[in-house]
């Protein structure tokens, strides 16, 4: 006996029961479910059979309808999946490549998707714009991606699928594509009419445009109607449509136009108001999804890195090629960037490996020489946090950087990392803000333990750049000195049995090596300590008379010695004559002054700064503030030192006089500051009054020459006087100041130029945990630096902050069985409670026959089979959501509603995930499933909300999770128009689809979707009376809320049938 109701017996009729040749229905329900049952689950168990097929039978479960159609027919090509996405198509009729589908070929596949009675979905984000020119073409032009989606849709329509229903598909494209505007309004009546028309050398458009015919209405009605489209936006996209602000539309790296982002937004809410379409999908909301983890080409396009780019790698190496991290086909630690705080962190970098073949690249230079090749779509992180597409980039577009570079300290050479370029030394608390130790990074991750600052972390073997986690040692400070002691100091181990002979060679080597040049102070100051101490202890010296007389009488005995008197003045005669003195002497030279050519006379030290005869001549000059300050880069290239009033006029190349620079910039301290604001650093001249920011560009400009931070000492003995250091703030705030312009300045990490390569070649990707980044470098040097002595060689690598790669969860050859639960029917009302037990029951026993689908299915195309195998995604859903509302007495939208939507979210995505690891442990865990971060389990994605247009009506109950659509509707579909009551209709928690705010139905939408791992079908249906303005703020809301997409429908309430 058949449990459906009378409208859901006449569907299965007209399209599920099975029939003879003469067109004879020879199946009821009960044999359609044991049918099903049959074939999917012929290798399951007596006891699991009977329960799929209770759950089946009352309509609690039902799969997709290509599973209840086709399923234990004698058709073998039928297949049991409901949902496809096709090969991105190129703009090329056939695969000019590998891994490449052209149009034809894409044409085929939906063809082979149709005949298994599927729907298919396409990103035509890949064919090149409407009218580029395409070489070897007979006209000698593209016919862009509207129109082959006007050739996919006159084939479809020609196939009908089981006999019933034409094929559904959707179109996605990238809202930076050039043809986006036409997308958005394709399937609009005048752009139907004009494609229909195609060239129109007749200009039947003007005559046709206003008329309404009804052969002419009926077929542009139809343009296209098997399609739905949406646009695939960015955050970066809606967050320029939230500033207002311009972005370009692009195509192979280049840019057609740019165009108000808040244009095309409009654009889109405009359409959807009038027609429902287009809808939008999050790009970069859906990229979070267990497709990240997997090994697998995908639909989009798809960002990556050329073989040979060098990922920074946290396991003891210093950059990798990601082609080598490829082949190792190994997870590894790497580096990446808040993009937030510009904070360096360790995580781990999954599944590298190569992506695509033949891909177009582009290569970026900075203004240190350094290069990175790269996908033209590929987006780096600017010194802001924004991330811009390369092909977007701009000269002169400051990028986030990442440092790795040795320091050198007494006791070795350290790798220390450094977020941006600053250049702080991590010897002190205070200077650690910008600045860690790799070894200490790399133990705190790989040990998952916090170090405190008096944790210490010894190598093993010595070698202090050796960081590898095997040869990292946690210590105490006091046990890490004892330690070290025992092989350092030989006076501990060596000493005591040394004969009187070998202890007096050592102390005369000892006394050797810290004589005069040697020692250690030769030629240094003492800290203010020290002078202290030494004070000190003179001042208690000279309190003893008896060494103060000592002390005079030496004195006197000196100066009464005449022959050292005669010595001094012979030494003095000597150096005159030599020439010491020359530039002492004051004789007057004659010279032309440089304007007016008149000569003038000065003192010889003069001559060679002076060359003009007065203040007047030396501000005739008619040059701009620009050209002065592009002489005066010239003259710090040439000098190495910021220009000063005794040097300017030295400066043979000089187009100005000092005058003039004091009357256009007010000094030369001002000069100097312009040119630091511009990047530029060098030293600072001798007797040059300083602001703190020239102190700091000195600073940077010493630390890049010698790798590190300079001491206080070494900024009085190298940069500026101790007075202008403690006048200017002290050591401390100068060196934050030099941290700011490094942070500031990105220092060379300042793009040059971005060009496009003629060649193509293989790329990589690699998924990075938490940030989505990774650090590339672009260029490296090694220098020597001499301290305390010692003269060493260290090396710094300059590296940027890339995004990874993004996937999103419908890649390439995706495919996807779906089936839905009636959950209202496990609500019992005597108790009035949702049976929890019970309808876990039901997830396991449907997931574990979703999983069965897989292995009996047959599939379009190979690609698809091996697609499947390797990734085993299945789609369990929701339905008879508004339903279990109603009898809850719960008002659809309201904040009780969210709440329990939450809950049941959790409930199925808790039991769908265990039941999946479960089979993972007996059955096997396919490639794409096999990381810690799904737990190994069995099906790539477990949960999706489906339409359930016919199934829900098979069931008896509301479709997915929407709301009911009015009290008394008129379904329509082949099989004619059925009436239908609701029995809650007089309820007063009864509300129906265009009763509620677009706030409650997006509301409903993001309270699933943070525990559905695919897609879910909601409509935010609004009456007419809804504005522009409200379809937009939906979208908006939307996106802040986390949705993965979302349709708009603005609509009548129709009440009964149309005539």
């Amino acid at each position: 006996m058949s449990s459906l109701m009378p409208v859901a017996q006449q569907v299965c009729e007209k399209r599920y029961f099975q029939k003879d040749k003469d067109g004879n229905i020879i199946e009821d329900w009960d044999q359609l479910v044991s049918r099903v049952v049959k074939h999917v689950c012929k290798n399951e168990n007596d006891d699991f059979r009977k329960a799929i097929f209770d759950l089946m039978y009352e309509t609690e479960f039902l799969p997709n309808s290509p599973c209840l159609v086709n399923a234990g027919t004698a058709t073998k090509s039928s297949g049991l999946s409901a949902c496809f996405v096709t090969k991105s198509p190129t703009d090329c009729w056939s695969g000019a490549a590998e891994n490449e589908t052209g149009m034809i070929e894409n044409i085929a596949n939906f063809g082979h998707i149709a005949r298994q009675g599927g729907g298919a979905g396409i990103d035509i984000s890949l064919i090149r714009p409407e009218g580029d020119p395409v070489f070897g073409s007979t006209h000698a032009k593209a016919c862009g991606p509207i129109e082959h989606m006007r050739m996919i849709s006159e084939v479809m329509t020609s196939i009908t699928q089981s006999g019933f229903r034409g094929m559904a598909m959707l179109a996605c494209m990238r809202v930076d594509h050039p043809d986006i505007l036409k997308f958005i309004t394709c399937k609009r009546r005048d752009r139907a009419l004009k494609s229909l028309l195609k060239e129109d050398i007749f200009d039947h458009y003007n005559a046709l445009k206003d008329t309404h015919h009804e052969h002419l209405d009926i077929v542009l009605d139809k343009f296209l109607s098997n399609f739905n489209i949406s646009v695939s936006v960015t955050d970066e996209f809606m967050n320029k449509v939230r500033n207002d602000e311009e972005y370009d539309l692009v195509f192979n790296g280049k840019v057609y136009q740019t165009i108000r982002a808040r244009q095309v937004f409009d654009t889109i809410a405009e359409n959807a108001w009038n027609n429902g379409d287009p809808g939008l999908l999050f790009y970069d909301t859906i990229n979070n999804s267990p497709y990240q983890w997997s090994n697998q080409t995908i639909t989009a396009t798809n960002p990556c890195f050329h073989g040979d780019s060098l990922v920074a790698v946290a396991d003891g190496r210093e950059f990798v090629s990601i082609k080598q991290l490829a082949s190792e086909k190994e997870n590894v630690p790497v580096y990446c960037c808040n993009p937030k705080t510009g904070d360096i962190h360790i995580r781990w970098g999954r599944n590298p490996r190569k992506t695509r073949s033949n891909a177009a690249l582009c290569k970026v230079t900075f203004d240190d020489g350094g290069q990175i090749t790269t996908t033209p779509d590929h987006k780096i992180c600017l010194s802001n946090g924004e991330y811009v597409e390369v092909q977007n980039l701009a000269p002169g577009s400051s990028i986030r950087t990442m440092t790795k570079f040795q320091t050198a300290f007494t006791n070795g050479t350290y790798w220390t990392i450094n977020k941006g370029k600053s250049l702080s030394k991590p010897k002190s608390s205070a200077r650690m803000q910008h600045a860690l130790f790799e070894h200490r990074m790399i133990y705190e991750f790989c040990t998952q333990n916090k170090l405190d600052s008096s944790d210490v972390i010894h190598h093993k073997d010595f070698d202090s750049t050796n960081n590898t986690i095997n040869n990292l040692q946690k210590m105490s400070f006091s046990e890490h000195a004892k330690y070290h002691r025992q092989f350092n100091n030989p006076m501990t181990h060596w000493y005591p049995n040394a004969t009187p002979e070998e202890k007096q060679r050592y102390h005369d080597n000892m006394s050797a090596a810290t004589t005069g040049e040697k020692n250690g102070m030769y030629g240094r100051k003492h800290k203010d300590s020290s002078k202290q101490k030494i004070g000190e202890k003179a001042a208690k010296r000279f309190k003893d008379e008896d060494y103060r007389k000592n002390i005079s009488d030496k004195v006197r005995s000196s100066w009464a010695d005449q022959k050292k008197k005669h010595e001094h003045s012979e030494k003095v005669k000597k150096r005159w004559q030599e020439g010491r003195y020359d530039n002492l002497k004051s004789e007057i030279v004659t010279q032309r002054c440089k304007w007016c050519g008149k000569e003038f006379s000065k003192k010889t030290f003069l001559a060679k700064k002076l060359r003009f005869c007065s203040t007047e001549c030396g501000n005739q000059i008619d040059i701009s503030d620009s050209e002065i300050i592009d002489n005066s880069i010239s003259f710090v290239k040439e000098n190495g030192v910021y220009p000063s009033v005794s040097t300017w006029e030295t400066f043979d190349n000089s187009i100005c006089s000092r005058e003039l620079i004091r009357q256009r910039f007010g000094n030369f301290q001002n000069l100097s500051e312009r040119l630091i604001e511009m990047g530029i650093f060098a030293t600072v001249s001798p007797n040059t009054n300083m602001t703190p920011k020239i102190i700091a560009a000195a600073i940077v400009k010493w630390s890049t020459e010698n790798g590190r931070e300079p001491s206080k000492k070494e900024i009085i003995r190298d940069i500026c006087s101790k007075q202008s250091l403690s006048r200017n703030g002290g050591y401390s705030k100068i060196i934050e100041e030099a941290n700011s312009l490094c942070s500031a300045n990105s220092l060379n990490h300042k793009v040059v130029s971005v060009e496009m390569l003629d060649e193509t070649e293989d790329v990589f990707n690699i998924i990075v945990d938490d940030f989505h980044n990774l650090c590339i470098q672009s260029s490296s040097n090694t220098k020597k630096v001499k301290q305390k002595g010692r003269k060493r060689y260290v090396s710094t690598y300059y590296a940027i902050v890339y995004s990874n790669c993004g996937e999103i969860p419908s890649p390439e050859s995706g495919v996807c069985n779906l089936g839905s639960i009636d959950i209202s029917k496990f609500y019992n009302e005597n108790r009035e409670a949702i049976e929890w037990t019970r309808l876990g029951h039901a997830i396991r026993i449907a997931m574990q026959f979703l999983d069965d689908v897989i292995d009996v299915n047959t599939f379009p195309t190979p690609s698809f089979k091996k697609w499947a195998k390797d990734n085993r995604p299945v789609g369990l859903g929701i339905m008879g959501w508004a339903d279990l509302l109603l009898k809850m007495k719960m008002v659809y939208g309201s904040k009780s509603s969210f709440d329990l939507a939450r809950k049941v979210g959790r409930f199925f995505q808790k039991t769908a995930h265990e039941k999946s690891v479960e089979l993972g442990k007996e059955r096997s865990v396919p490639r794409s499933c096999r990381y810690d971060e799904l737990e190994h389990r069995r099906n790539v994605v477990t949960l999706s909300i489906a339409p359930t247009g016919t199934i829900s009506l098979i069931a008896g109950c509301s479709s997915s999770i929407e709301p009911i659509f009015s009290a008394t509707t008129y379904r329509y579909d082949n099989t004619g128009a059925k009436e239908i009551h609701h029995p809650y209709a007089s309820k007063p928690w009864f509300r129906c689809a265009t009763d509620l705010t677009w706030q409650e139905h997006v509301g409903m939408q993001a309270a699933f979707q943070s525990y559905i791992d695919n897609s879910i079908s909601k409509t935010v249906n609004l009456l007419n009376s809804a504005t522009k303005e409200d379809v937009a703020n939906a979208y908006m809301e939307a996106h802040k809320s986390g949705c993965k997409g979302i349709t708009v429908y603005s609509c009548l309430l129709y009440t009964s049938p149309s005539p």
